[in-house]
């Protein structure tokens, strides 16, 4: 097996235990206010969560680039 496989199996995986993870915290936080009733997620807060996974994938996108002279990490480069 190499090494693009196994970066794809073990990102597949990485990926699908933090997304049980947050389902679970999730879940734990609306059974502890079970008193009220379910309500949709706003969608302001909804974006802001998109937008923050966004930059996250970014992030990690950017980790995989080599930095050429002169350049700083997170900056946007000059084409």
């Amino acid at each position: 097996m190499n090494s693009r496989n196994k970066t794809l199996i073990l990102g597949g995986l990485v990926g699908s235990a933090l997304g049980v993870l947050a389902a679970w915290l999730y879940l734990r936080t609306a059974k502890q206010e079970e008193a009220m009733p379910p309500q949709a997620v706003p969608a302001g807060k909804m974006v802001r969560l998109g937008l923050s996974i966004m930059e996250v994938l970014r992030q990690v996108t950017a980790l995989g680039e080599r930095e050429e002279e002169g350049q700083k990490r997170g900056r946007l480069r000059k084409r």
